[in-house]
């Protein structure tokens, strides 16, 4: 990817542009889950947190329809 994480205090703090990139990735199925969780050392937990906040459009994207209705 073109933007890498920052790096704070041994923690990596993911900016928007590049969680919008991983989880449109995945949900396009040009990866699996473990492909993306191995490839930018995250916890598939925070994968499918940062997907739930994709579909309520959290990562400048517009939300699902799902997201929209609760």
């Amino acid at each position: 990817m073109d933007t890498p994480p920052i790096f704070l205090n041994t923690t990596f703090v993911y900016i928007s542009e590049l969680k919008r990139q991983i989880v449109e990735e995945l949900l396009s199925g040009m990866s699996t889950p473990a492909q993306l969780t191995r490839r930018y050392e995250i916890s598939s937990g925070l994968l499918y947190h940062w997907k739930e906040q994709y579909a309520k459009g959290r990562f400048d994207n517009e939300p699902s329809k799902e997201a929209a209705l609760e």
